[in-house]
């Protein structure tokens, strides 16, 4: 089965352009590159892409990988881009303009509690994402599923196997995409912030109604800052 297996459609090349930037640095030729391996999506040589959380938009001018230049690059390949201007970039996703990653504070999920310690509602957690860090606040805890049947339950925690939907509320804007979406940048895990260990693993599910965020170039983006 592993060697039939289609192990490329978790990287599928037809979705939005998605690159969570792992560094930024400057070459001896004064470029600054940013760097990353791309999520999903394709990126060409001349072609805007839109930086998230923030929303501006630039121009790709070169792109890097394999110590040689590239007329263009696709999801799995690990690059560097080089934008036409100085845009302010760090830990953030580089997003085709037609497809915005969404930016915005309330984020709901679905959790697997993974540690001996509860999830507990109200709490303040550390949260990892493709995109960067952020505080992530248990606010609510919408309910409990019942894996035998099911089921929605109320809770105000969650114990060590349980699963259920929160609703979580960020300090600061930050990148993401629905889990179903975009599993690369739809994942993330909740950490004790004293203990330091995984306490849930956790998937971005629906999409939240509200505000949207207009973007310089006039186009709009959902804001999941």
């Amino acid at each position: 089965m592993l060697e039939v297996a289609p192990i490329e459609a978790q990287f599928d090349r037809a979705k939005p352009l998605r690159l969570p930037v792992q560094s930024v640095n400057r070459h001896d030729t004064g470029i600054r590159g940013i760097a990353g391996t791309l999520a999903s999506g394709s990126v060409r040589r001349g072609e805007r892409v839109r930086i998230m959380p923030s929303g501006r938009v630039s121009t790709v001018q070169r792109i890097v990988g394999g110590g040689a230049d590239l007329p263009e690059a696709v999801a799995p390949q690990a690059v560097t881009l080089a934008l036409t201007d100085d845009t302010d970039v760090s830990r953030r996703h580089a997003g085709r303009r037609r497809q915005p990653a969404r930016s915005r504070r309330p984020v709901r999920s679905i959790a697997c509690v993974a540690a001996r310690t509860a999830l507990l509602q109200g709490r303040a957690y550390a949260m990892q994402l493709a995109a960067g860090n952020v505080t992530a606040t248990v606010a609510p805890l919408k309910y409990r599923i019942n894996v035998d049947t099911l089921a929605h339950e109320p809770a105000t925690t969650l114990a060590i196997d349980e699963v259920g939907a929160v609703a979580l509320e960020l300090d600061r804007k930050v990148a993401f995409d629905a889990h179903s979406e975009n599993c690369e940048t739809g994942g993330l895990r909740l950490i004790d912030r004293l203990a330091h260990y995984t306490v849930t693993a956790s998937c971005c599910t629906s999409r939240w109604t509200g505000h949207a965020a207009v973007a310089p170039d006039g186009h709009g983006a959902i804001a999941r800052e």
